[in-house]
């Protein structure tokens, strides 16, 4: 890598800089950057003024910045500031300021600010500027967003009826076999979907207490879902406002659009559309576990796991047409009059 051109620290006279009536365009504000980038100096960019400004009114803060890392190398690579040390080296990290009382951009320190200008003006300057940070990511968010929002309502809609059809299943089962015996068998249920029992080994620890091992019976695809996920449902039925079904549907001007919206109205719409965005992925999840999980095979494992003669809480599971037959205790010889449960036909195959 090519080292950095040495940049003078130290000014011999103060700079003027250009005026501006207006809070200067954000154009001036990249090229700001990109000098920053190339020099490391933000003393020396043409439009910058070096002169002490007023203390009584609090510049307008348009862009946060730090000094590049190749170009820092103790104190004399810091940059002089306006407002305590315009002659010699101070910061490294700053603020692009305009002054509206003069029309003048200054780089100035960090935290030099807090002690020149009067009260807490600087800090309601911070706090302002942060606030303008947030909104416009979130306005660019918006933005980049806006294309996958129809799509994305569509899935959330088709999601949401699948998701309600299979935890109505999942809960009819869960009940048929009893809560006690689901959560008992979920603590047997390892994060890889292996299922175990607990069986005594016939031998005997040094203290003369029953080996008890554990003994694999299969894998549960989906066993997580077993429980919960009634939150999740909950969050997809969550309406959302008029802003986000706008954004949905306009396709032409959604720039223009978004121009209209307040701080605020930007801000929370940008928050639905992530809440959109992690419901829709959290349900997708849940959905296929669901699906994994009221299938044949699965069933059959949970099954095998409930009729296993060390079951503290025994159950069956019985594939049959259309569905299973299930119920607690010791597998009947004739299912007829047990619990039936359909599976839809989407649902037997994982």
């Amino acid at each position: 890598m090519a080292r950095p051109v040495r940049v003078e620290r130290v000014l011999d006279e103060l700079r003027r800089g250009r005026r501006f009536r207006e809070r200067p365009a954000q154009k001036h504000v990249e090229a700001f950057i990109r000098h920053i980038a190339e020099t490391g100096a933000p003393h020396l960019w043409p439009l910058i003024s070096t002169t002490t400004p007023s203390s009584i009114t609090p510049p307008i803060l348009l862009q946060k910045f730090r000094l590049p890392d190749r170009f820092r190398n103790g104190l004399q690579s810091r940059a002089p500031c306006p407002i305590c040390c315009p002659f010699s080296p101070k910061y490294e990290s700053g603020y692009l300021a305009w002054h509206p009382d003069d029309g003048l951009i200054r780089a100035i320190g960090h935290e030099c600010g807090r002690e020149f200008f009067e009260g807490d003006s600087f800090s309601d300057s911070v706090n302002l500027y942060e606030a303008e940070q947030v909104e416009r990511a979130e306005r660019d968010f918006l933005l980049a967003s806006c294309h996958k929002l129809s799509r994305l309502l569509v899935e959330r809609w088709v999601i949401r009826i699948e998701l309600c059809a299979r935890l109505r299943t999942r809960d009819e089962l869960v009940a048929s076999l009893t809560k006690k015996a689901v959560h008992r068998l979920t603590r047997s249920l390892a994060s890889n979907g292996t299922l175990t029992i607990d069986v005594n080994s016939g031998s005997k620890d040094h203290q003369g207490r029953a080996v008890i091992e554990k003994r694999v019976l299969g894998q549960v695809s989906g066993g997580k879902s077993l429980v919960g996920g009634a939150d999740i449902l909950l969050a997809l039925e969550r309406p959302f406002s008029e802003i986000v079904d706008d954004l949905s549907i306009v396709r032409d001007d959604r720039t223009g659009l978004l121009e209209k919206l307040t701080p605020r109205e930007a801000i929370n719409a940008a928050q639905e559309i992530r809440r959109l965005f992690k419901v829709v992925e959290e349900a997708s999840a849940l959905n296929d576990e669901l699906r994994n999980l009221l299938t044949i095979e699965s069933l059959a494992v949970l099954s095998r796991w409930g009729q296993h003669k060390e079951c503290p809480h025994p159950f069956w599971i019985a594939n049959s047409e259309g569905g299973v037959h299930l119920g607690k205790g010791i597998k009947p010889i004739r299912l007829t009059g047990t619990k039936f449960i359909c599976l839809p036909l989407n649902f037997r195959t994982a």
